[in-house]
């Protein structure tokens, strides 16, 4: 019995079969299963089987790992469900010769089964009357019990005329693409059918072919393989003799190879496979263009025409590590991080694990090695049994068809591999070798380049953005001169400084710049592997790590800033104005995730740097003062905030003379303390001055000016002009909504104001609705541990208990544009 009370067939099945069915068709199905269990099967099916209570996942599992056998019961509706066709795939995929009979196929509609699953359709229940229903579902029940029944015949068996070589016994099912290849392969006709599986090296496109050549060669009566590596003639010669067409000695191979294609034209029933292909015009002599028969080429090119292309790309994760688990023969933690190195190619993990069979090190081992002696590494290592190159040998091929675009490459390998946009690229000609600036500088220069990258599988396009897989970036990397690295990384990390837009008074450029975060990271992280920081990584992580506070991504700015810190005190040393300002700004990242004490020690740490650098009046001290008093007042240490803010509104009048747009943030910061110490008028007149300053110096669309108008709607309303305190919280929520998006924390900060305003006037919905808001959107940016969702969950607990409403007391505003140009 199993953990259900159920019966166990044997020790390693629960049960014969598992009838997949669609919704619509759970009748029928029901109705086989019944049939099935008189004549002595045990059934597994979501409709006897799926109890209340059990998990749905775990329950399908069952049926596909403890089922003998499964029963797709299809009908048009069975292909448009991802449930359905997920049961079927995975059947094929543990059987793909389909020798074990794991899946079979019963229609119970007229519907068309694709071609990859058409062998395995055992009867028809549709159109037939009770009788026959029944019939032919006794039939399967004694064909699903027979264990002596002879399985398929060897698709190698059938062809007369064969030479293909064995598929690997690793080959990784991949379903879609099998199913894609024998979709397009599958009409004949005038024409012969000529598809091309193109990818780059290593992805596994031989094998692809392979499986296609012995899952069907029951089809045809000659499937002949060409390495078109070598002479594509020679092949010709030995399938010439197998043809019996005769050649008197000294015939020139090409007359021979045009004899064959002309016969195979007037045949049928025939399949050719030209491998490797580097280029079209390599084939072109030797392709049959007529006949009832099939062309299949596997090339790295990416182009041709007129061949169907299927372009083939890496393993998904989980196909990876079933890999690496199936062919090391253990699962180790270390796999995944291995999958990532080597960018899920095929290739380099089946290298991968040759390498640690031959030699019983473990995963992690490799791991190391990898990261750290890759160059003896790869000098050790052999191509698998079912390839004939190595990772490196493939790229050393393509090296000498590219030319210039070697140097294209050698910049791409020191950025992310994805988002590659040309004008990312090409952003700081003036830091790359003139040859190369040159071709990034002409649009045509550049198209042609770019044109040979793809036809070499080298890069990928997708509306115009490039991408490059990381181990191509990797062998890439490995080939530049010892002593050269130093350079790319600079000219990487001022192709990065150039190409992000990021200015702090510009919330247009504050998205563009957060999305070159991939790139400034990749660029740190060479940079840190060859020992090579500078100022300008330290800039793009900075920037970066501003912009995407701005946008509210408050992890990647944590991120993006601590690394900063750490090249900047490595270029510049402990105590730089540079290490100054990302201490500061990384402050201001902690200050909004609640880590006050955290966001207390930078800001300390960056005045005692600046003070020290700069003088006790240094205007930079003004936006320290000012980040570090809204930190106190966070720990409500009140009064040392006050004076904080209160120092920093003097330095900048002693700097600025008060009209600085730097002046808003300090003149708001300090009214909204004098309101809390009921000061109004005072707050009044510091808040009037931001006003001024606001609407003379800050467009009427930027968030600064939002932040001033939520500020000065607080102060009017303790000065009980409450329809003005409204109009202008609403003007500045309605700002910030339309830049930064309904579900920003800054929003949130407007909408607890709003809640506050209603509950003043004894509006208790409208307060709860916006006490909702404000609880909705810090829940998801901000986490529900944080102080500020804490207190509006506290709020919403006490004061709509039921929530069925939707408040917060007041936040004063952020602290806002406390960055300095550092």
């Amino acid at each position: 019995m199993d953990k259900w009370g159920e019966r166990v067939v044997d020790d390693e099945y629960q049960y014969d079969v598992f009838i997949s069915r669609a919704g619509c068709d759970a009748d029928v199905a029901v109705r086989i299963a019944t049939l099935l269990r008189d004549n002595g099967l045990v059934v597994y099916m979501q409709d006897s089987d799926f109890k209340t209570g059990h998990d749905f996942v775990e329950r399908m599992e069952v049926g596909l790992d403890k089922c003998r056998r499964t029963l797709s019961v299809v009908s048009p509706a069975y292909f448009e469900s991802k449930f359905t066709m997920g049961e079927m795939r995975a059947a094929y995929t543990a059987d793909p010769d389909g020798r074990q009979r794991r899946l079979l196929i019963t229609r119970v509609a007229d519907c068309q089964v694709k071609r990859l699953y058409g062998p395995r359709v055992y009867k028809d229940l549709f159109d037939v009357d009770d009788t026959t229903f029944e019939q032919r579902v006794v039939e399967l029940a004694e064909e699903l019990q027979d264990e002596s029944a002879t399985p398929p015949a060897t698709p190698r068996q059938e062809a007369q005329i064969w030479n293909v070589p064995g598929l690997s016994v690793n080959y990784t099912v991949r379903v879609e693409l099998q199913e894609a290849l024998r979709e397009r392969l599958a009409d004949g006709g005038s024409a012969a059918v000529t598809q091309a599986i193109q990818g780059m090296g290593g992805v596994g496109k031989t094998q692809l072919a392979l499986w296609y050549c012995h899952t069907f060669a029951d089809e045809f009566d000659l499937v002949w393989w060409i390495d078109s590596e070598t002479d594509p003639a020679t092949d010709f010669v030995e399938l010439a003799s197998r043809l019996d067409l005769k050649h008197p000695d000294g015939t020139h191979l090409d007359v021979v190879a045009e004899n064959v294609r002309r016969t195979l034209e007037q045949r049928s029933r025939w399949l050719l496979v030209f491998d490797n292909v580097e280029k079209p015009e390599t084939i072109a002599p030797f392709r049959p263009t007529r006949g009832d028969g099939q062309v299949l080429i596997t090339s790295r090119h990416g182009i041709w025409p007129p061949a169907e292309r299927l372009p083939v790309g890496t393993w998904s994760r989980p196909e990876s590590l079933a890999f690496l688990e199936k062919t090391v023969g253990r699962a180790e933690p270390s796999a995944d991080d291995l999958t990532d190195l080597l960018g899920d190619l095929p290739l380099a993990l089946a290298q991968a694990a040759g390498y640690v069979n031959a030699t019983g090190i473990g995963l992690p081992d490799y791991l190391e090695r990898f990261r750290g002696q890759r160059e003896r590494l790869w000098k050790r290592e052999v191509p698998p049994s079912d390839h004939q190159k190595t990772v490196r040998t493939a790229w050393e091929l393509s090296r000498k068809e590219i030319g210039i675009g070697v140097d294209v490459l050698r910049l791409c390998a020191f950025l992310a591999p994805d988002g590659l946009a040309r004008d990312i690229v090409a952003a700081a000609p003036n830091a790359l070798p003139p040859k190369l600036a040159k071709v990034l500088s002409d649009e045509f220069e550049f198209d042609d380049v770019v044109q040979t990258l793809r036809q070499f599988s080298l890069v990928s396009i997708d509306d115009g953005v490039l991408s490059v897989h990381r181990l191509v970036q990797v062998v890439v990397r490995d080939g530049i001169r010892e002593g050269d690295h130093a350079a790319w990384v600079e000219r990487a990390a001022r192709t990065v400084r150039a190409a992000i837009p990021y200015e702090q008074n510009s919330p247009d450029t504050w998205g563009p710049a957060a999305r070159m975060m991939s790139h400034a990271m990749t660029v740190a992280d060479r940079a840190e592997e060859y020992t090579a920081n500078t100022e300008s990584i330290r800039w793009n992580l900075d920037r970066c790590a501003r912009a995407c506070r701005k946008l509210g991504r408050y992890d990647e700015a944590r991120r993006a800033s601590t690394r900063a810190m750490g090249v900047a005190k490595t270029v510049f040393g402990e105590e730089h104005g540079k290490v100054a300002s990302v201490s500061s700004n990384l402050g201001l990242v902690e200050l909004d995730t609640g880590q006050y004490p955290k966001a207390k020690s930078l800001l300390e740490d960056a005045i005692a740097i600046d003070r020290k650098e700069s003088g006790a009046d240094a205007p930079i001290l003004a936006v320290r003062y000012s980040i570090l008093g809204w930190i106190e007042r966070a720990l409500a240490n009140l009064d040392e905030a006050r004076r904080l803010l209160s120092d920093a509104v003097d330095i900048g009048e002693r700097s600025y003379g008060g009209n600085r747009p730097e002046m808003v943030v300090w003149y708001s910061s300090l009214a909204m303390f004098e309101k809390e110490a009921r000061n109004e008028q005072e707050a009044h007149r510091h808040m009037r001055k931001a006003v001024e300053i606001a609407e003379r110096s800050i467009p009427e669309d930027h968030p600064e000016r939002a932040m001033c108008y939520a500020c000065m709607a607080l102060v009017q309303w303790e000065l009980h002009e409450q329809g003005e305190a409204r109009r202008l919280m609403e003007r500045a929520t309605s700002i910030d909504a339309t830049f930064y998006g309904e579900n920003h924390p800054r929003v949130a900060e407007n909408y607890s104001i709003l809640a506050y305003f209603a509950w003043e006037v004894g509006n208790w919905s409208e307060a709860t609705d916006h006490a909702w808001t404000v609880h909705d959107i810090w829940t998801e940016t901000l986490g529900s541990e944080h102080p500020n969702t804490m207190k509006v969950t506290d709020w919403l607990r006490e004061n709509d208990p039921h929530g069925d409403r939707r408040r917060e007391v007041e936040r004063p505003p952020s602290a806002g544009g406390g960055e300095d140009a550092r």
